[in-house]
């Protein structure tokens, strides 16, 4: 499954401001027996429980335990050697909201797709230092498993194993997404829906009164109840600026519930203007 790697890299990156490199994931159906022999020597062993009391595990090598316990509490990936020890109820209660967070961003990217069925629903419920109890803990089934090579702050490689019921018990994928759905010739129309999307995104504008230009001196020497005369505003000239700092549009300032509001009277874009239509101030008024 490609779509793991990127769960993995896109919640370290967001979630522990850290830069990991993921190969691609072996994915392979394996027994209860088999799946007792992946984890890594001295890796933490995360138990996992999903829909109908189902359960998963995610392992981790030393070096990726390291790496996310480091970052949390150094700032920085250690290039130090690893020194043996047994991961502990502190390590596991330290990535364990990481985990949760990149089982959810994996669903949440699995929405339409239909792996989405084995993947759903699953969460941190517990850990284990060792193997042999999960012959007790699991269900003897056959169990899809996904295996991942991560470059960590280009400082270590770690190994992450996640194992989960193959036969899948948790949602199903959505039917009525329509770039889902399109198959064949059907894909022509990718252009134009990808377009409505795009366009019905929320956008942040500005409303902006007056520019205005004066010296870095005055501008640092700024402070509380000092007062900034707006010589050539214009309350019936408010420009609409966009996420590019564009002007869109061009409106007046009015009321609308109680709250201030701009009614548009100009819907011809109107390029922004640089510097040099910034107004420039008089001596600035002190704060008495």
């Amino acid at each position: 499954m490609q779509l793991f790697p990127l769960s993995v890299a896109r919640t370290a990156r967001r979630g522990l401001s850290l830069d990991i490199i993921c190969g691609d994931a072996g994915s392979d159906r394996a027994t209860l027996a088999e799946l007792l022999e992946m984890p890594a020597e001295g890796a933490l062993i995360l138990l996992l429980e999903g829909p109908g009391g189902s359960g998963g595990m995610l392992a981790m090598c030393p070096a990726m335990l390291a790496a996310l316990i480091e970052v949390q509490t150094l700032g920085c990936v250690n290039t130090h050697p690893i020194l043996p020890r047994r991961p502990t109820r502190t390590d596991a209660a330290m990535v364990s909201d990481w985990v949760d967070a990149m089982l959810i961003d994996l669903e949440d990217t699995l929405a339409c797709h239909e792996d989405l069925t084995w993947v759903d629903g699953f969460r941190v419920s517990g850990h284990l230092v060792d193997t042999r109890p999960l012959a007790l803990m699991l269900e003897d089934v056959a169990y899809q498993a996904l295996c991942l090579t991560c470059d960590l702050a280009q400082a270590r490689e770690g190994r992450i194993v996640l194992a989960l019921p193959a036969d899948g018990r948790g949602r199903k994928p959505k039917t009525d997404d329509p770039v889902e759905q399109s198959s064949g010739p059907a894909d022509t129309d990718f252009g134009p829906q990808l377009a409505a999307r795009v366009l019905a995104a929320r956008a942040e504008v500005q409303a902006s009164l007056l520019r205005l230009r004066l010296p870095l001196a005055e501008l640092n020497g700024l402070r509380a109840g000092q007062l900034l005369p707006l010589p050539m505003a214009a309350l019936d000239r408010i420009e609409i600026l966009g996420i590019d700092g564009v002007s869109r549009a061009v409106g007046r300032l009015g009321q609308q519930g109680g709250q201030r509001a701009v009614r548009i009277t100009q819907c011809e874009e109107v390029r922004a203007a640089s510097a040099d239509a910034a107004v420039a101030l008089p001596a600035l008024a002190r704060a008495s």
